[in-house]
């Protein structure tokens, strides 16, 4: 895609994932449906269900990603 890693998301809900994307350089976000959120915490951010994250457009060609928690709102990037 000629994207460079240190600008890419990976949505993973394994460990195993979570690793492999970060020691490319990708950010990463957990998605807690097969792991518990203890289990996940090196990834940048986790989230309870896919549902709890959406993305839009943002500034300069990026794209904006939110997560929904219950009593917050957290962005990564």
């Amino acid at each position: 895609m000629g994207i460079p890693f240190e600008q890419c998301v990976v949505i993973e809900d394994a460990p195993a994932g979570i690793a492999a994307a970060r020691s490319a350089g990708m950010r990463t976000i957990a998605v807690a449906s097969t792991h518990e959120p203890s289990e996940l915490t090196m990834a940048t951010a986790i989230a309870e269900r896919l549902s709890d994250i959406w993305v839009e457009p943002g500034h300069a060609s990026r794209l904006a990603i939110h997560i929904v928690r219950e009593n917050a709102n957290a962005q990564v990037g």
